[in-house]
């Protein structure tokens, strides 16, 4: 089995992260904005409860 180069690797990589950013962007460009003030709202009080109940 060859190895990758830490090169390849190291393109793969950036190429990845380009493809999660863009990804990223478009999914928060499509979905309207209220519903990520309740998405957040929602992560926030989650955040909240698992704090103070443990």
């Amino acid at each position: 089995m060859k190895r990758k180069r830490s090169g390849e690797m190291g393109i793969a990589k950036i190429l990845g992260v380009a493809l999660g950013i863009s990804g990223v962007i478009l999914i928060i460009h499509t979905v309207p904005l209220y519903i990520w003030y309740a998405a957040l709202i929602a992560s926030v009080i989650l955040l909240m409860f698992l704090l103070y109940n443990v």
